[in-house]
Formats: structure tokens, sequence, C-alpha cells
């Protein structure tokens, strides 16, 4: 019996070159006997690019472009975003809501390649939980981003996923309304160092389905898996394959590259990706290490203002029963 197994991207036109070959990994290494339904959430894709991007479609992989301009709008006044992110990365949020036809779904970032069918995830039973990733590795290997992790989300940085490779249940999303929780999150705290990923670990927390780190090979920090059983490249933070030869596992980028229609435009930008674009690129990680620890030491941070509110909270209890006893 095939089985339908839905993916979902989030991205803008200019990001859509590196998608393609995200796509094109993706094809290649499906399954003919199940479908893949691809969904492309956006506010800014050309007709041009569509039409370019759904010649990668195959018998059982179709691709759809899905607006969110509307359902956009109604939050981004909210919304941060830092460095090279844009809104897009927010997207994700949508999807429960916007495809209630779907009670489980992948989401994928555009930076990644697929070496495995993808279809494997999706099998991958989440139980009881609301969502499924593998850990995040800048805060299982860097003490500042772990302790930022600690002192500001409260979490143990060992319990915290990548969003960028996630199963969701959308079923559960919808049923428990996530998508009113993490707005009314968003009124209540900004998060600026990994942004919307913050906002998934602080409102799944406990609820979350650890997966094989081979599902998100994440190329930042040390690999914590053997080259050979990798599943999925993500070529996460700013040393990107298609700017650095000093990538990790960038031969795998480049093999899908070749195999689309814009390999040419993707050569060309990274033959004139100069040094000056390098060292801009690079001055990422010591910006957000600088922000990771002035967020630390906020008297008023998150986690700070959790306990305190807390604290007021067993204050007012223990005031109340006093009062009837």
């Amino acid at each position: 019996m095939r089985k339908l197994v839905p993916i979902f991207f989030i991205c803008d036109d200019a990001y859509m070159k590196y998608i393609n070959v995200c796509i094109k990994s993706l094809v290649l290494n499906a399954s003919p006997e199940d479908d893949y339904e691809i969904h492309i959430l956006n506010t800014d894709i050309t007709e041009k690019t569509m039409e370019i991007t759904r010649r990668l479609e195959t018998p059982y992989v179709k691709i759809n472009f899905d607006d969110v301009t509307l359902r956009l709008e109604k939050i981004k006044d909210k919304l941060f975003v830092r460095d090279y992110y844009n809104l897009t990365t927010y997207y994700r949020f949508f999807i429960a809501d916007m495809f209630p036809q779907f009670d489980k779904v992948i989401y994928i970032d555009g930076d990644t390649v697929v070496l495995d069918d993808i279809a494997r995830l999706y099998d991958i039973d989440l139980e009881d939980n609301l969502i499924g990733g593998a850990h995040e590795q800048a805060f299982v290997q860097s003490d500042i981003y772990g302790t930022y992790n600690e002192k500001v989300l409260g979490i143990s940085r060992y319990d915290t996923i990548n969003a960028g490779v996630m199963l969701i249940d959308t079923y559960a999303f919808r049923k428990e309304n996530m998508l009113a929780q993490f707005i009314k999150l968003l009124g209540e705290y900004k998060f600026v160092v990994t942004q919307d990923e913050d906002y998934l670990n602080v409102l799944c927390n406990g609820r979350i389905k650890f997966i094989d780190d081979g599902w998100n090979a994440q190329t930042f920090m040390d690999l914590v898996v053997e080259e050979k059983d990798i599943k999925l490249i993500h070529y996460d933070m700013a040393i990107k394959p298609w700017a650095f030869a000093e990538c990790k596992l960038a031969n795998y980028f480049w093999f899908y590259a070749k195999q689309t229609e814009y390999y040419d435009e993707l050569k060309l930008g990274f033959d004139n990706f100069t040094e000056e674009k390098k060292e801009k690129a690079l001055s990422v990680f010591d910006s957000l290490e600088k922000l990771a620890i002035s967020e630390i030491e906020r008297p008023d941070n998150y986690y700070k203002m959790k306990l305190k509110n807390a604290s007021r909270n067993r204050f007012a209890y223990n005031k109340a029963r006093a009062l009837n006893k």
C-alpha cells in the first residue's frame, strides 16, 4: 500500500536555488513505491522559479507552492530576525493550521541534502510527542550556547532539538492550539539567538522525540555520526557549501547541484564569493556568541522572569491559603 509523505520547506525566491538542490537529492533517493507531496511556504516566489522547480517532479513526487502572506501580516510586527535570517524562518508555525488534511509532516530547512529515502524519517513513531528531531549540536558542543540554553530557555543543553529537520505532529499542534501559544509567547518574550527554534523548544519541552542524529548531520560543529551513517546533511550556520570550499561534506551538495538547472548560477556565486564576503559571514559567529552572553546576563531574561513569576505565584497561593484557614 502506497503511503503519502508530506514534506515542507519555507523559502523566499532568492533561496530557491538551494532548495532545488535539496529537492533533487530527495527525489533521487525517494522510493517509487510511495508518494511524496512537497509544499514550499512563501510570500514572493516568481512564476519562473516555480516553473524551474516543478521540472524536478516525478510521477511520485509532486511540488506545491503555498502563499502565507496574509497569515504573516497578522504577526510580522512581533517577529525578530538577525544576520542572514529573514521572516521565512517563522512560517513553520503555520503548517498545522494551514493543512488540516495532514496529521504528521516533515519539515526541512533548505540548506540540506538528503542521502536516504525521506519516507524512512516519516515512519518514525512520535508516540505522545509534539515534535521529533536531532539534538542541537551547537548547544551540546559549545559551552556558551549550552549555558544560554540552560540559563535563558531553562532547558538542559541535551534536551534541545535543531529545528532544521523535524517531524511535526500537526494533529496535536491543532488540538493543543500551538499557533496561539506561539503568538502568546511572542508577546511575552523576544528570543533573539536561535529565534523560532527557541520558541519551538520552549513550547514543546518535555514532549520531544529525539531521533537518530544521522537524520540531521549538522556541519557547524563536529560531526557526531560517521559519514557512512549520514542520512541527511544540514549545512547549518554561516559556512555554506555554495560559499566556502572548507565546508564539511560540501561534495554532496555539489554532486546534486550539478543535476539542477541552477548549477551554473551556484558555481558563479561560489567563484565570486570574495574574502570580504567570507569575513562578513564569519563575523556572525562572534556577534552571535556576544548576543548569547548578553541574554545570559540579562536580569530579566526568559528563565529568570519565569522563576520570578513562579515565586510570586507561590507567595500569592500561600498567602491565600493562610487567609482561608
